[in-house]
């Protein structure tokens, strides 16, 4: 287990001026579910019960000052994916990750400042014996040390060429590293050479454990346990169990020689209270990879994994708490009626619901077992989902209460639309498409004149309509559906979506990337430049101008001249996203794999950073904090206004006409509505009215 001591994380602020080049309106996307954010965690550290870190992809990393309730992430000015930490003292620490990345820290991850190990493959794990003494294991056999703290690098002859998953060192000679093809290898000289360890198996050896210098566990795929009890001289295979041989064990961790766990592949959790004897698996809720086991003691253990999971318990695992997400399923559906409500559906199976923009979002319960692919709702209170196996679902108390409704086809149902209460559309697999005029009691079947799926569908009154679908197939109604005709899109790819603003502006998305425009209905398309090739998967238009794109890697595209040109927009993201949401004020949301929801805000500013002086010139703490924080001003400026917001870019409050000059100190009283990551704004009396933005994790007062 690695070793790492408690403190505090003062997160940066960076100095901004408000002109036209750096302070400005500017699109962000914020995570609403899962929570704080996403994207997949892949190893994990804590230093006690309540401060820890966790890093993963996108460049994550993630700090939390209060037992995981909040967790605030740091700046690390990376999208590669993190795979491993070591902090070595209670300021000092490194990272690694893909494409060779290292990185340090020097002030508890205040700062991440990049190091050059000379190699430029995946690193997935780091560990130091002390502040200047340390290895990093790789792609193609690679483990590298250094003797500075990280200023160089040197790589070491392992004489292997597979993957080297976990490191580990017992002091600055003895170590061992697993990998692939069952793979592991020991050095009693600091590295210098390396004897590899038979273990007789060819899986993939994911990660190591030592309680002491004689004890140590090692685990991988396949559902492979095996100890040694004295040091590795010898090691013994320990049985998990029967119905794990496809489950990838990915991380143990032990509090001491008897009680550990393992955390692996589809949600698996196992522990053991006899050193691995005998193995238990404990229910935790989850379903999707979890990565690594941080213990910090009998009772208090974290698990991180895929979408951003963070799993604790503090009774050895007879109930685990999720972080803070109220789905971690896939979500293929969303649809807002205005600024606060919508709904959104996926594999749950289950519908989300939120009343507030989606700072929170509520599971309502149905009665069906069928994936649901899309939901619409024609005002606060009435709406429909539908799902697999023609599952109809509808409510008209905002989805309290769902009923089933009989749609009149078993194909799956990919997308519905209604224009009001009455009359409404579904379109899905076969070709179908069907059509009711009393809100959904009865559905009549609509000639398609297609057998492959459709995907998309948009009316833009009771007569004109579009619905796309495989085999690059466009429908066109004017007539309400009674008659579909066939229009040339152009392309043999899936249309995936569509969107109209009126009878004659449109655009299509497909499975290629192409985004495809109309300006006559649809009689002619020509293609526009949306930059990617990968699959889009959905689309919408406020107006002629402004519209959106969503698709695969975190794709979000934007443009603000009708499709002329096509902005790729920082989603933070590599999930698949597969529908997006959006109200006529430009306000959205997109949703997708893992639970994924984010939602655009319109921020008030960019942070740009005007130089390393000033990052620190400026100080509030301590950070995280409750309801009081201190104002330090070391600058030249003089502080004169002080205005908070929550991550939303909601004004919670402010502190006017302040004088706090050079030198001078303050301290300022919370607006009480505040918890979790929020931005203070500093205002100062320098010419052009610059602003200080710092961030501030505060916790529950």
């Amino acid at each position: 287990m690695k070793q790492l001591f408690v403190t505090l994380l003062l997160l940066a602020g960076l100095m901004v001026k408000p002109s036209a080049q750096n302070f400005m309106s500017s699109d962000c996307w914020a995570w609403q579910n899962p929570y704080p954010q996403g994207n997949a965690l892949s190893d994990c550290q804590f230093i006690d019960g309540e401060t820890g870190w966790a890093v993963g992809r996108m460049g994550s990393i993630m700090f939390t000052a209060n037992g995981g309730e909040n967790w605030a992430q740091q700046k690390t000015n990376t999208t590669q994916w993190l795979s491993g930490i070591c902090m070595i003292n209670p300021e000092v620490g490194w990272v690694v990750g893909q494409g060779g990345t290292v990185m340090k820290t020097v002030n508890a991850g205040l700062n991440w400042v990049a190091q050059s190990a000379g190699f430029t493959g995946w690193l997935n794990d780091v560990f130091f014996i002390n502040t200047q003494i340390g290895w990093a294991c790789g792609e193609a056999g690679a483990i590298l040390k250094t003797i500075d703290g990280g200023i160089s690098w040197s790589p070491l002859n392992t004489g292997l060429s597979v993957s080297m998953s976990k490191i580990y060192f017992f002091d600055q000679q003895r170590g061992w590293a697993v990998g692939t093809n069952g793979k592991a290898i020991r050095t009693a000289d600091g590295g210098q050479t390396w004897t590899v360890v038979n273990l007789q198996t060819s899986v993939t050896l994911h990660s190591l454990c030592f309680v002491n210098d004689q004890q140590g566990w090692i685990v991988g795929g396949s559902g492979k346990i095996f100890k040694t009890n004295n040091g590795g001289l010898n090691w013994s295979v320990q049985n998990p169990g029967s119905g794990f041989s496809i489950v990838n064990f990915n991380s143990v961790g032990f509090a001491d020689d008897q009680s550990g766990w393992i955390a692996g592949s589809f949600g698996t959790i196992l522990r053991t209270t006899n050193g691995g004897e005998t193995w238990s698996s404990q229910a935790n809720g989850a379903t999707w990879a979890l990565y690594e086991v941080g213990v910090i003691n009998q009772d208090m253990v974290y698990v991180i994994g895929e979408y951003g999971a963070i799993l604790k318990t503090v009774d050895s695992g007879a109930e685990w708490e999720v972080n803070g997400s109220v789905a971690f399923d896939d979500l293929n559906g969303v649809h807002f009626v205005d600024n606060n409500h919508g709904w959104a559906v996926g594999f749950l199976p289950a519908i989300l619901n939120t009343t507030d923009g989606g700072r929170t979002w509520k599971l309502q319960n149905i009665n069906t077992s069928s994936v649901l692919y899309d939901v619409f709702f024609i005002n606060t209170q009435i709406g429909w989902a539908v799902g697999n196996n023609g599952t109809m679902l509808k409510t008209e108390n905002g989805g309290q209460n769902w009923s089933n409704l009989n749609s009149g086809v078993s194909q799956g149902l990919l997308r519905v639309q209604f224009l009001d209460t009455q009359t409404g559309w579904a379109v899905g697999y076969g070709g179908k498409i069907i059509k009711t005029n009393d809100g959904g009691q009865t559905w009549t079947q609509q000639e398609s004149g297609v057998t492959g799926y459709l995907r998309g569908l948009i009316f833009i009154d009771p007569l004109t309509g579009w619905a796309v679908g495989s085999n690059g197939v466009i429908l066109h109604t004017t007539d309400g559906g009674q008659q579909w005709e066939t229009q040339s899109s152009g392309t043999t790819w899936p249309v995936t979506a569509v969107s109209f603003v009126n009878a004659l502006d449109g655009w299509t998305t497909d499975l290629a990337g192409q985004i495809m425009r109309t300006t006559d209905g649809g009689q002619n398309w020509t293609p526009q430049v949306s930059g990617t090739t990968q699959t889009l998967t959905d689309i919408q238009f406020i107006n002629k101008f402004k519209g959106w794109a969503t698709g695969m890697m975190g794709r979000i595209l934007k443009t603000t001249d009708g499709g002329q040109t096509w902005i790729p927009q920082i989603s933070g993201t590599e999930n698949e996203l597969s529908a997006l949401s959006f109200v006529a004020d430009g306000t959205g949301w997109v949703i997708g794999l893992g639970g994924s929801i984010l939602k655009l805000e319109i921020c008030n500013f960019v942070l740009q950073n005007e130089g390393p002086d000033i990052e620190s010139a400026i100080s509030l703490y301590p950070n995280p904090s409750t309801g009081q924080v201190t104002l330090e001003n070391n600058s030249s400026a003089n502080i004169q206004k002080v205005v908070y917001y929550n991550t939303l870019g909601q004004k919670a409050g402010e502190t006017a006409n302040l004088s706090v000059a050079s030198g001078e100190s303050i301290n300022l009283r919370l607006p009480a509505s505040l918890h979790g990551l929020c931005f203070v704004v500093l205002e100062s009396d320098v010419p052009g009215s610059q602003h200080l933005v710092k961030r501030l994790l505060v916790e529950k007062q």
